[in-house]
């Protein structure tokens, strides 16, 4: 297990992906061998089942492709379940403040760090190197923490300090539905929202 999207923006590199917003394993498959460094699978707003997300993990190239997933909410069971058939990356949405944010670290992390429940099938291999993914998934998984909220930005200090916050994820639409102006990313308001966060960071 090597994240290495992950290594790519520790070294301060661009990286370019693509969300997969259907089910059609044929088409994750052809992706994946295409020149991305991550591929992120949507189970917030698109109609995408654990089972899916299984079956598109099974066909995904990872040793070309870091596979993430977008959680439909910060609850653990679900990221529980996305971690144990593979994804390296979980993004995780409205996330609005501290405690929310150390609640997704915990989701992703083994005790004593987390509450994470041990049963990693498909991500060990189904046991044929869980001595190796044991060893490296404190280091190799990764967590995006979404900000869409005013309240998530009027927060962004501490969340950006809590460890095991990897990187953030500005989720334009509905932070400008939170400023009052939906439907318009492009607003003023909006835009000086958005370079307070990236200044912050």
């Amino acid at each position: 297990m090597v994240n290495r999207l992950k290594e790519k923006l520790m070294r301060g590199e661009t990286t370019y992906g693509i969300w997969i917003t259907t089910s059609s394993t044929d088409i994750a498959e052809a992706l994946s061998m295409l020149d991305f460094d991550w591929m992120l699978i949507d189970m917030e707003h698109a109609p995408l089942t654990i089972g899916d997300v299984h079956r598109i993990m099974q066909v995904i190239d990872e040793d070309r492709v870091t596979p993430i997933v977008r959680v439909p909410w910060n609850d653990f069971v679900q990221i529980k379940q996305v971690l144990d058939v593979g994804a390296m990356g979980i993004m995780v949405p409205w996330i609005n403040n501290r405690r929310q944010a150390e609640e997704a670290v915990r989701a992703i992390r083994y005790p004593p760090r987390g509450i994470r429940g041990y049963g990693p099938r498909r991500a060990a291999k189904y046991g044929l190197k869980l001595k190796e993914y044991l060893e490296n998934v404190e280091k190799d998984l990764m967590l995006i923490a979404q900000i869409e909220t005013r309240e998530a930005y009027e927060n962004i200090n501490e969340i950006i300090m809590v460890d095991g916050v990897d990187a953030l994820f500005i989720g334009p639409y509905d932070l400008a539905t939170s400023l009052g102006h939906i439907g318009n990313p492009q607003h003023r308001e909006v835009q000086e929202v958005i370079n307070g966060i990236l200044k912050t960071c």
